[in-house]
Formats: structure tokens, sequence, C-alpha cells
């Protein structure tokens, strides 16, 4: 008989409603052997954290008009300081920016456009 998941509070039932009735088949170990998963076995592949490419960004940069976003993202290609930038974003009209707001811009949203300009470059 195989091993149920020990979660605390829930019943195989809970489990089926949550969609994880595939961990009621999983192969229970033998005396000294290791369960050794594949990724596929680890992790659901229709999971929005799994497919992060399909998640739409959410930060106050990405609220910005197209050619202001461009343009924001053509000066942290030039290697502009976050001041820089924050100042740039002021005078065009879009106050109240901070480190924190470029910096999570930088690290989510320019480099998702920097991974889809690099095939164009290679063209």
């Amino acid at each position: 008989m195989s091993r149920l998941p020990v979660m605390s509070g829930c019943t195989p039932a809970d489990l089926q409603d949550m969609g994880m009735s595939h961990l009621f088949n999983l192969p229970s170990p033998g005396a000294g052997e290791s369960l050794t998963l594949t990724p596929a076995e680890i992790a659901n592949r229709n999971s929005p954290i799994v497919n992060r490419r399909t998640r739409q960004p959410r930060s106050k940069a990405s609220r910005l008009p197209n050619d202001i976003r461009l343009s924001l993202n053509a000066l942290l290609l030039e290697g502009r300081s976050y001041i820089e930038i924050i100042r740039w974003l002021s005078g065009c009209g879009f106050p109240g920016f901070n480190k924190v707001n470029v910096h999570n811009w930088r690290t989510t949203g320019f480099q998702r456009w920097l991974s889809d300009r690099r095939p164009e470059a290679a063209k």
C-alpha cells in the first residue's frame, strides 16, 4: 500500500479537491532507497509559478505609456543611474518614482525586454 503524504489538517479527500490526487500514486521507497522524482513529477507545468512568461508585470513602471517605457529601457541599457532616471521620469510628468520602483523594473520588465529584443539583433 502506498504512503499518503502527510499534510497537517488535510484528508485524502481534501487533497483530491485541491487537485493533488497525483500524490496518492507516488512510490514508497524501500529500505535503504531514496525516492528520486523527475522535474516533471515535482512541478505542475500548468502552475503560474513555473510558467512565469505568461504573467504580466504589475510594477509601477509597467503602467507607464509604451513610449516612456521604451525610453526608460534605453536609459537602463545606457547604464544611467537610478537618480537620473527618476529625475527624467519626473520631468516627463511621472513623479513619485523611487529607486525601488526603478530597480524592480530593471530586474523584471527590463530583463524581459532585453530577452525579447535579442532575437532581433541576431537576424
